[in-house]
C-alpha cells in the first residue's frame, strides 16, 4: 500500500512538472483605460460648499441653546407635552431618546438672552421644570447667489 501511494505521489509530481503554463503577455497596464473615481465629498463643520449650480451653504448647525421642557422614561407622556407645545408655541419641537429618558426639547436659540424669554413663557403655562441647554442647534443655512 505504501509502494503504490509513493508510486502515486511520484507519477503527480513528474506530470505537474511536465506542463508549461502559457501565459498571455500581450497584456499592458499603461494602456488600461480605468473609470475616473468619484469619492465622496467631506463637509466639515464651518466649510462652505458650493452646488454646481453655483450657489454656496455652509453649514446647517451650529453650538446655541435649546430649552428642555420634559425628562422622563414615559414616552405617552412625552407625547402629550409634545403635541402640546407644537400647539401653543410657533418655536420647532425636538425629541430625542437618551437611555432610558424621552427628552422633549424645544427652540433653535443662537443666544442666551431669546431662550431665556421662552422658558419665561413656558414657566408661566405650567411647564415649572423647563431649563435652558448648550446643545447643536438647527440654524437656516446661508445661500448666497454669486
Amino acid at each position: 500500500m505504501r509502494k503504490l501511494l509513493l508510486i502515486f505521489i511520484i507519477t503527480c509530481s513528474l506530470h505537474s512538472q511536465d506542463e508549461q503554463k502559457q501565459y498571455d503577455e500581450s497584456f499592458d497596464p499603461t494602456t488600461l483605460n480605468e473609470p475616473e473615481m468619484e469619492l465622496p465629498i467631506l463637509i466639515f463643520p464651518g466649510d462652505t460648499f458650493q452646488f454646481k449650480n453655483g450657489i454656496d451653504v455652509t453649514d446647517s448647525t451650529e453650538m446655541g441653546y435649546r430649552i428642555q421642557v420634559v425628562s422622563t422614561p414615559d414616552y405617552q407622556n412625552v407625547e402629550l407635552v409634545m403635541e402640546e407645545l407644537a400647539q401653543m408655541m410657533k418655536e420647532k419641537v425636538y425629541l430625542s431618546f437618551d437611555p432610558p429618558n424621552y427628552k422633549v426639547r424645544i427652540g433653535n436659540f443662537r443666544f442666551r438672552s431669546e431662550a431665556e424669554k421662552v422658558q419665561k413663557n413656558l414657566n408661566a403655562m405650567g411647564y415649572r421644570t423647563a431649563w435652558i441647554i448648550r446643545t447643536d442647534i438647527v440654524v437656516i443655512p446661508k445661500v448666497q447667489q454669486e
